[in-house]
């Protein structure tokens, strides 16, 4: 697969590979991929968030423990 980034993605990428945090272009679209991935997957449902934010206002109001 090949693939063309914008130029200030390819610049990101090319500081990636210089400050040593990646060994190759590769190693930074791997990265890059797993954690698109990973959010993906911890994508919340309407009732889910609607609970976080039940219970931030419960804390909110003195009610936790």
């Amino acid at each position: 697969m090949n693939v063309t980034l914008k130029p200030e993605a390819q610049r990101f990428v090319e500081e990636q590979i210089r400050s040593g945090k990646f060994r190759s272009t590769d190693d930074v679209m791997d990265e890059a991929i797993a954690r698109l991935m990973i959010e993906s997957a911890e994508e919340l449902d309407d009732e889910t968030v609607a609970a976080i934010n039940r219970t931030g206002a419960q804390l909110d109001r003195g009610e936790g423990i």
